[in-house]
C-alpha cells in the first residue's frame, strides 16, 4: 500500500514540476519561434557601431559565418534583457583586441551570445 501511494505521489510531483517549468518558460520570457542558429569562427571585431534609433550594437568581424558574406553585420536585440552585458563584452573585446565568437540567428542576424578568449 505504501509503495502505491509513494509511486502516485512521485508521479504527481514530477508532473507538477514539468508543468511548472513549461509554464515559466512561456510566461517568464517572450516566446519566440525557434530559428536556426550559427556559431561564427573565432575572429576579431573590425567595426563596432551603435544604431541610430535603438539601444543596440552592430558588429562586423574579420571572419564570416559559413555561407554568409564576409562583410555581414550582426546586431544585438534592442529589447533583450541581456543586451547591456553583450554590449560590455563586445566593447571590452574590441578595446583589448581579443578574439570573439558570436552565436547568431541566420546570416546578418541578431546576436544571441558572445564568447571571448585570450590568445
Amino acid at each position: 500500500m505504501f509503495r502505491l501511494r509513494c509511486w502516485k505521489f512521485c508521479a504527481l510531483v514530477w508532473a507538477a514540476a514539468a508543468l511548472f517549468s513549461v509554464g515559466l518558460g512561456v510566461m517568464g520570457s517572450r516566446a519566440q519561434p525557434l530559428r536556426p542558429t550559427q556559431l561564427s569562427p573565432w575572429g576579431f571585431i573590425t567595426l563596432l557601431r551603435t544604431l541610430e534609433n535603438a539601444d543596440a550594437l552592430s558588429v562586423t568581424m574579420d571572419t564570416a559565418l559559413a555561407g554568409c558574406d564576409p562583410g555581414n553585420e550582426y546586431q544585438t536585440i534592442p529589447d533583450d534583457e541581456k543586451r547591456k552585458l553583450q554590449h560590455a563584452v563586445l566593447l571590452g573585446a574590441f578595446l583589448n583586441h581579443k578574439r570573439v565568437r558570436i552565436t547568431t540567428r541566420l546570416c546578418a542576424g541578431t546576436i544571441l551570445a558572445v564568447d571571448v578568449r585570450d590568445d
